[in-house]
């Protein structure tokens, strides 16, 4: 993530379970679908305010049409 690079510290990779819900909980890692606004980070910047990252438009590399998603 591009932002871990200039030193920010990024909250663990979360999302809903089950997504189609609000009732429920977070399960730890992506979305096993890897489906749109699913998967979420936060993390907090220098004056204290809180930032939340969804993953949007996520595509399997071209030629990895089988690739499973990340744990």
């Amino acid at each position: 993530m591009e932002v871990t690079e200039h030193g920010v510290k990024v909250g663990g990779i979360r999302h809903k379970s089950p997504v189609d819900s609000w009732h429920g909980e977070w399960a730890p890692g992506p979305d096993p679908e890897r489906r749109d606004y699913a998967s979420l980070a936060d993390f907090a910047g220098p004056d204290g305010n809180t930032w939340v990252l969804q993953e949007i438009g996520f595509r399997h590399p071209q030629g990895a049409a089988d690739a499973q998603p990340l744990p």
